[in-house]
């Protein structure tokens, strides 16, 4: 067996990327290289190879649709009004045909995908006005502006500072729901909180005080580990509840379980409370996505934002549109390809060759985002052409596409019998199907998800965030590294090392990314773990040619109990000869004050021993007769650890 079936992209869909996405990856584009370092060297290649897609035998066979858009007409127009033009004879296309129109069961199968989110209103505003529900989810809710950033801000600052009269008020209103007339009372003309004495202060006070009294002597507690502080002090303030009640949909909630997973990030790097605490200051001006999917409306996300994300029926709009960058009024690092970068302050410090090396760089970004886009569909995929022409540097303009090679949208599209949700593809198939329910009897409960970086002792942030990825657009470097970027930059890295190319194809491939990593803030840190990793018995041993490999390895299968797992293995190695698999794990873990590199490894082992299980468990289900042997690899050390099996 050969695992190599990618993603759960339709057969139709699958055929036509891999006959039209290559040239857009290959040799033959300029901007997938970089300037040659003196006169009469090569170029280095700084593209990443275009792995062909492979469908799964249980694979839609699904449709790759264009969808005609007249001309808008007037030989000049303005942007946005060629993008609202576009989204006007869609949104008329659904709402007198309905979901069935574009091949959908219902509104919550669509979505539509831009490469902006500023685009995303414009689209929004056409289809809400023929009555359309939609589901915006754009980058526009400020870090501080959401209720539970501003709880764990406020607690953190009061446990930090329990002397700071102001903090102290704002807990005490939005956490505990104490009245202003209470919290006058308990201040008292010293307009402080006693909270090392609060036996004279009101009950409603009081009570809070007493709740918060161990979280503000544990601060700065020895061995105090941050993820147990962090978790504790939300459930003690009832945290998960209240975002419960105010955000039924739960969008709170979920935005509590990512704060708690950076928290443990941070745990594992040493952090505690105080650090914590100015990690959220630090960012509180940053934004986040808003919005969450609903099953009557369509989703409209920006093609970043749907990164790990699948629907139904995808359709990308403005796909003609020439996507622009912000000239940066910061400082610049300017890597020439030749492994010397330099920083300079601002564009008019930026030569001709270096602003043709950007915007080589951009270009290149943009394919990968491309890829990205055409491969969300899990059964139809609707590309809108118009005869306008393609802006230079759009999507359609880097693709080149033949629209001759996609299949007209038949009229009155209904989804086929076929598109009923299947089971993945494996060695040993069950049968799944339909189940009738009487009117009056109770349907059959929903099978149970499993993700298997919760099974872990402790939760794996990096990978929950890789999971359904980040639901914003990448932003600028911070003013210091962040411990789930850097491990969310390894996975990424690692995802496509060229694996069988010669050394100068990965240093090359290293050179990009650590150029990404300077980026970032961690440069210093991706370089030393770069260079462990590729002096490593590991790199040697995964690197041997006997290997069939496959990284970030979607995963959805039965598990136990009526449930179903659903995850993403790092990487898979498979020897038919020697009916070998092993799968591979990255940690980025690091290390606790004064552990050995020994004990680093085993602790890592125990805590994640149910994390890798879950996925051998899964892989000897693919390959049966297969011995499955698991590894850990720590980026810290440069070095693997074999985790045994369990049951």
């Amino acid at each position: 067996l050969t695992f190599d079936v990618t993603f759960r992209s339709p057969a139709r869909v699958v055929s036509l990327l891999n006959s039209t996405l290559p040239p857009a990856f290959g040799r033959d584009r300029l901007y997938n290289f970089s300037l040659p370092p003196a006169e009469g060297a090569p170029a280095s290649f700084k593209q990443v190879a275009y792995e062909p897609l492979v469908a799964g035998p249980e694979n839609d066979l699904g449709a790759a649709w264009m969808l005609p858009v007249p001309s808008v007409g007037a030989k000049e127009v303005a942007i946005d009004e060629r993008l609202a033009h576009e989204a006007r004879h869609l949104a008329g296309i659904l709402a007198s045909g309905g979901p069935g129109a574009v091949g959908a069961r219902e509104w919550g199968d669509i979505c539509i995908l831009a490469p902006r989110t500023q685009w995303l209103t414009v689209i929004r505003d056409e289809l809400e006005a023929q009555g359309l529900g939609t589901a915006l989810q754009i980058r526009n809710l400020r870090n501080g502006d959401n209720p539970v950033y501003a709880w764990l801000c406020g607690l953190l600052a009061v446990c930090c500072d329990p002397e700071n009269a102001f903090e102290w008020v704002g807990v005490l209103r939005e956490v505990f729901a104490v009245s202003d007339a209470v919290i006058r009372q308990a201040l008292g003309s010293s307009r402080s909180i006693r909270w090392d004495d609060a036996e004279d202060h009101p009950l409603p006070v009081r009570e809070a005080v007493k709740v918060l009294l161990p979280f503000i002597q544990r601060v700065d507690s020895a061995g105090e580990q941050l993820m147990a502080f962090a978790s504790e002090l939300a459930a003690a303030c009832g945290l998960r509840e209240r975002a419960r009640l105010i955000d039924p949909e739960g969008a709170l909630e979920d935005e509590l379980s990512r704060l708690l997973s950076k928290a443990a990030v941070l745990g594992q790097d040493g952090a505690g409370p105080r650090e914590w605490l100015a990690v959220l200051l630090r960012e509180i001006d940053g934004e986040r996505a808003a919005g969450r999917p609903a099953g009557d409306a369509i989703s409209l996300i920006s093609c970043h934002s749907a990164k790990g994300l699948e629907w139904p029926v995808v359709i990308p709009l403005g796909l003609w549109r020439g996507i622009r960058y912000r000239d940066s009024s910061k400082f610049i690092l300017v890597d020439r390809g030749d492994g010397e970068r330099r920083v300079v302050f601002d564009n008019e410090g930026l030569g001709p060759d270096d602003l043709e090396l950007r915007k080589r760089g951009r270009l290149r970004d943009v394919v990968r985002l491309l890829y990205v886009t055409l491969t969300r569909a899990r059964s139809r995929l609707v590309i809108p052409i118009s005869p306008d022409p393609s802006e230079e540097g759009s999507f359609l303009d880097l693709w080149q596409l033949d629209s001759a090679l996609l299949d007209p949208i038949p009229e009155g599209s209904q989804p086929e019998a076929g598109d009923a949700p299947r089971a993945e593809s494996g060695a040993s198939a069950t049968s799944y199907q339909l189940v009738t329910v009487e009117p009056g009897e109770p349907a059959p409960p929903l099978p149970g998800r499993v993700l298997p970086h919760q099974l872990s002792e402790h939760t794996d942030a990096v990978r929950s965030a890789l999971h359904e990825a980040s639901l914003d657009t990448p932003g600028s470097p911070k003013d210091a590294p962040d411990p789930l970027e850097y491990g969310v930059w390894w996975h990424e890295t690692l995802e496509f090392v060229p694996w069988d190319a010669d050394g100068a194809d990965v240093d090359s491939h290293g050179r990009a990314a650590l150029s990404r990593a300077a980026d970032g803030g961690f440069g210093e840190r991706a370089g030393e773990e770069w260079g462990r990793l590729l002096a490593s018995a590991a790199w040697r041993s995964m690197r041997e040619d006997r290997w069939t490999r496959l990284a970030e390895v979607g995963v959805f299968a039965p598990w136990s109990d009526g449930r179903w797992i659903d995850g993403v293995i790092d990487l898979v190695l498979h020897d038919p000869s020697a009916s070998e698999v092993w799968i591979v794990d990255w940690k980025t873990n690091r290390r606790l004050r004064g552990e050995a590199d020994e004990a680093l490894l085993q602790r890592l082992s125990d805590e994640y021993a149910n994390q890798l299980n879950a996925y051998g468990r899964c892989a000897s289900s693919f390959f049966p007769g297969c011995r499955v042997r698991l590894w850990l690899y720590s980026t810290v050390l440069g070095d693997w650890i074999e985790v045994g099996a369990k049951g």
